[in-house]
C-alpha cells in the first residue's frame, strides 16, 4: 500500500514529531503460539516480568490512527540527503496494538520499510522482544530482529534468537533456546538450529532440537514438528519408558497419525525386556452423527509363555437426533490371565468378566426406550458354573412418566422383555409390567407423595429342573408413602451459618407371595445403605420382590457457610422398622424375622478448609455388633500437601486400613506414598514410595510401587519415573495418574 500521509510537524517546544499513516496491518500474534501448545490447565509455571521497557513517548500526536494503520512518532525527524528520514529520541512505531520502542529509526519512503539502529523493544499483547537490530515493512507484514531477547507473559516463557523474521503468513527462528525457567535459572532448555511455523498449514518444524538440562543434552530430535492450531499433524510422541517385575524394562515410542481431520491413529510399539515387542494402536473416529475408538494390543509371541497375547476394545456411539441414540461396548482378550500381567493397578488385574454390549436408546420428555444385546467374557477360573452372569438377547426396557392432568397425579410405566440365556442351568425368556400412579404434594419446605403401583411378571423357561413350573408367573401390589420436612435456621457465631434439620419418613408395603418356583437369573441384594433404606424392594433385579411392611425414618442435619455456601457437616441416621417377617428370599438363604435393620450414621465435616472427615457406620441390633464402618481423616496443612488415614470394615469380608500422604521437605522436595493393608488377610495390597520435585518450570516424580496383580495374591512391582518441563511436556511413564488414583487429594486433582 503507499503511504497516505507524512507531516512534520515543529512544537512549540521544538519536539518534532513525524508520522507515517498506512493501512492493511494484518494481526501478529506468532511468537505466542511457540510451544505453547502443550500447556494444561491446572500448571503453576513461573512468573517471568516482561522485558524493561522503555519509558513511554512524550512527543504529542497530532492525527487520529484507523484501523490498519502503521505510523510512528518521535521528538525529532529530518530527511536526509538519499531521501531517507531519520528520527531519533522516544521513538514509536506503532501497528495497531503493536508498537516497536528505540531511540533511533530510519524511514525508507522508496521501500516503505522501517529500520531500527540500535537497542529496541517490540511488545504486542502477550510478547516482548527486545534486540539490537530490527526492519519492519511499511505495512507491518513483514518484521525483522537480530539478536533478540523475547518474553511469552501469558504463558509465561522466555528465550533468545539470533534471527527472528515475522511475515504474513510465517514465522523464522534461528539459534533458537526456548524455557519455561526464570530469568537467571536454565534448569532445562529447548534448543533449535532453526524453527518454521506456517500459518495456512497450521504447523511448525524444528530442526536439530536438543532437550538440555542444565548444560547436558538429554535428548536430541534431528526433526521435530508440532501443532499450532486445532490442525493436527503426523509425526513421533515423546518416549515413554518404566519397569514392572513382570514384564521387565519398558520403552515405548508412540507414532501419531493423522489420517484425516475426523481420524486419527496412535500407535506404539512397546517392547518388554521379559516378553518382546507389543503392538499398540488406539484409533479414533468422528462422524457427522457417530463417534468412536478402537484399541487394540498384541504381543506376538511372550517369551516368558511363548504364546501370543492380545487384547482388543470397540466403543462406538451413533447420535441421530430426536432422542435417538446407540451405543456398542465390546472388550475381549487373548487369555483369562492377560490383566493380571498387563494390569497397572488391583481393580483391572480384580476383573472377572469382560462385557459386550450393542443397545439402541430413544428419549423424550416421557419416555426412554432401551433395546440391548449383552453378553459376557467370564476370564475368573475360579467361578462356577451357577455363578456365570446371563447373556441379554436380547432386552426392550421401556421406562414412561408424566402428568395424567388431574392435579398432582402423575403416572408410570414399566415394562421389560429379556431373553437369558447361558450354557448351563435354566434359561427362559420374562416379561415384566409395573404401571403405578403418585400424588406428590409440596413446598419448599416439605413434600409428600404417595404412590401405588401394580407389578406383573410372567416366565417362559427352558432347561427346568423336574417338577419345576415352566411358566410361572406373579403378581402382586406397591404401596409407599414418602414424606420430608425442611427446617432452618442461622447460627451466628464469627460469621453466619445456615443450619437444617430434615427429617424424612418413609412406609412400603408389599404383600407376601411365593416365589421359590421363579429362577434367578439377575436378581441379588444389595450392600445396604442409605439409598437402599428408602427403597420398597429389599432385592435388586426383577426375580425377587421382596414382601414386606416398613417404615423408614431418617433425619440429615447440614451446616453451609452463609456467606460463601459451602457445607461445613452432613450428618444423617436412618433405619427402617418392620411390622412383619421377610420369608423372601434367594435361593439358599433363611427367612428374615429380624424386627429393624441397620442402623446407619453418615457423617461428612470439613473444618476450617484443612481438614476432613468422612464417616460411615452401620450397627446390626441383631447381632449387637458392627456391621460396616468407614472412617476417612484427611489433612491439607498447605496446598501441596495432604495426609489421608482410612478404615474400612464389613464384617466377614473386608477389613483394611489405607495410609496415604503427600509431604514436602523442602520448598521443591517432597515425600509421597501410599500403604493400603488386609488386616483380615495380614497382607498388603499396595505399597507405594516416591520422591517428587516440583518447580515453576519442571518436575521429576520417581516412585516404587509394589501391590497385588492376581487373585492368587501374588503381588508386582514396578518402578516409575517421570519428568515434566512445563510448558512443553511429560517424559516417562505417567507416574501422576498413579499418585492421583492412589493418592486422595493428591495435589493436581
Amino acid at each position: 500500500m503507499k503511504a497516505i500521509a507524512i507531516c512534520a510537524i515543529v512544537t512549540a517546544a521544538q519536539a518534532r514529531s513525524i508520522e507515517i499513516l498506512k493501512i492493511g496491518f494484518k494481526h501478529l500474534a506468532w511468537l505466542g503460539t511457540l510451544l505453547a501448545t502443550a500447556a494444561t490447565a491446572d500448571e503453576t509455571l513461573c512468573i517471568i516480568p516482561p522485558l524493561d521497557s522503555p519509558p513511554e513517548s512524550q512527543a504529542p500526536v497530532y492525527s487520529q490512527q484507523t484501523e490498519g494503520q502503521v505510523k510512528f512518532r518521535a521528538r525529532e525527524g529530518r530527511v536526509n540527503r538519499d531521501g531517507k528520514i531519520t528520527v531519533t529520541g522516544d521513538v514509536e512505531v506503532r501497528m495497531g496494538e503493536r508498537f516497536v520502542r528505540t531511540n533511533k529509526a530510519e524511514y525508507d519512503p522508496e521501500t516503505e520499510s522501517f529500520s531500527i539502529r540500535g537497542d529496541f523493544q517490540y511488545l504486542e499483547p502477550g510478547l516482548s522482544i527486545s534486540g539490537s537490530e530490527g526492519r519492519i515493512s511499511g505495512t507491518g507484514k513483514n518484521i525483522n530482529f537480530t539478536g533478540s531477547e523475547f518474553v511469552l507473559t501469558e504463558r509465561p516463557a522466555r528465550g533468545s534468537a539470533s534471527e527472528i523474521n515475522i511475515s504474513e503468513d510465517q514465522l523464522l527462528l534461528r539459534d533458537i533456546v526456548y524455557t519455561t525457567c526464570p530469568e537467571g535459572n536454565n534448569d532445562w532448555t529447548l534448543r533449535a538450529k532453526s524453527m518454521e511455523i506456517d500459518q495456512d498449514e497450521g504447523w511448525g518444524v524444528a530442526r536439530n532440537v536438543q532437550i538440555r538440562f542444565g548444560k547436558i543434552p538429554v535428548f536430541y530430535f534431528p526433526y521435530l514438528s508440532f501443532p499450532v492450531s486445532d490442525k493436527r499433524k503426523s509425526g513421533f510422541l515423546l518416549p515413554t519408558f518404566g519397569s514392572t517385575e513382570r514384564s521387565g524394562t519398558e520403552f515405548g515410542l508412540p507414532y501419531y497419525w493423522n489420517i484425516a481431520p475426523n481420524y486419527d491413529v496412535t500407535y506404539t510399539p512397546m517392547f518388554m525386556s521379559t516378553r518382546g515387542w507389543q503392538q499398540n494402536v488406539d484409533f479414533r473416529y468422528l462422524g457427522n452423527k457417530s463417534r468412536g475408538t478402537i484399541e487394540l494390543e498384541y504381543l506376538g509371541e511372550d517369551k516368558s509363555l511363548r504364546t501370543e497375547r492380545s487384547y482388543g476394545l470397540w466403543k462406538h456411539n451413533t447420535t441421530w437426533g430426536n432422542g435417538w441414540r446407540a451405543t456398542t461396548y465390546i472388550e475381549d482378550v487373548s487369555d483369562r490371565t492377560y490383566f493380571e500381567d498387563f494390569g497397572r493397578d488391583i481393580d483391572t488385574t480384580s476383573r472377572t468378566h469382560l462385557e459386550r454390549n450393542v443397545q439402541l436408546d430413544y428419549v423424550n420428555d416421557n419416555w426412554r426406550i432401551s433395546t440391548r444385546a449383552q453378553n459376557f467374557r467370564t476370564i475368573d477360573p475360579t467361578l462356577a458354573d451357577d455363578e456365570l452372569p446371563y447373556e441379554r438377547l436380547p432386552q426392550i426396557l421401556v421406562h414412561g412418566q408424566g402428568p395424567t392432568g388431574l392435579s398432582a397425579l402423575d403416572w408410570q410405566l414399566d415394562l421389560e422383555l429379556v431373553n437369558f440365556y447361558r450354557d448351563t442351568g435354566v434359561t427362559g425368556k420374562r416379561m415384566n409390567v409395573r404401571p403405578g400412579l403418585s400424588f406428590t404434594l409440596g413446598r419448599p419446605s416439605y413434600y409428600l407423595t404417595p404412590s401405588v403401583a401394580w407389578d406383573y411378571t410372567t416366565y417362559d423357561l427352558d432347561n427346568t429342573a423336574p417338577g419345576q413350573e415352566r411358566k410361572p408367573t406373579r403378581s402382586m401390589p406397591i404401596f409407599t408413602l414418602d414424606g420430608s420436612l425442611v427446617f432452618e435456621r442461622t447460627v451466628k457465631s464469627k460469621r453466619a451459618f445456615v443450619q437444617t434439620l430434615e427429617p424424612r419418613i418413609f412406609y412400603a408395603h408389599i404383600p407376601f407371595r411365593n416365589q421359590d418356583n421363579l429362577p434367578v437369573f439377575d436378581s441379588e441384594l444389595p450392600t445396604f445403605n442409605t439409598v437402599e433404606l428408602f427403597r420398597a424392594n429389599r432385592f435388586i433385579g426383577i426375580d425377587r420382590l421382596g414382601e414386606t411392611d416398613q417404615v423408614s425414618i431418617g433425619i440429615t442435619t447440614r451446616i453451609l457457610d452463609g456467606s460463601q455456601g459451602r457445607q461445613v457437616l452432613s450428618a444423617t441416621l436412618g433405619q427402617a422398622f418392620f411390622l412383619s417377617d421377610r420369608q423372601v428370599t434367594l435361593p439358599g438363604q433363611a427367612p428374615l424375622t429380624s424386627s429393624s435393620s441397620q442402623l446407619i450414621a453418615e457423617l461428612d465435616l470439613a473444618l476450617y478448609r484443612k481438614w476432613n472427615l468422612d464417616l460411615v457406620y452401620q450397627w446390626d441390633p441383631e447381632t449387637d455388633a458392627t456391621a460396616i464402618s468407614q472412617t476417612r481423616v484427611q489433612y491439607l496443612p498447605t496446598q501441596s500437601s495432604v495426609i489421608n488415614v482410612m478404615h474400612r470394615f464389613q464384617k466377614g469380608v473386608l477389613e483394611e486400613a489405607d495410609f496415604s500422604f503427600v509431604l514436602p521437605f523442602t520448598s521443591r522436595w517432597g515425600l509421597l506414598g501410599r500403604l493400603n493393608y488386609s488386616l483380615r488377610d495380614n497382607a498388603t495390597l499396595e505399597r507405594l514410595i516416591g520422591l517428587e520435585y516440583k518447580s515453576c518450570c519442571w518436575g521429576l516424580q520417581l516412585v516404587s510401587r509394589k501391590f497385588i496383580s492376581r487373585r492368587s495374591g501374588e503381588s508386582d512391582s514396578s518402578f516409575i519415573l517421570q519428568i515434566e518441563l512445563k510448558g512443553l511436556s511429560k517424559i516417562g511413564s505417567r507416574a501422576s495418574n498413579v499418585l492421583k488414583n492412589g493418592i486422595l487429594g493428591y495435589p493436581g486433582n
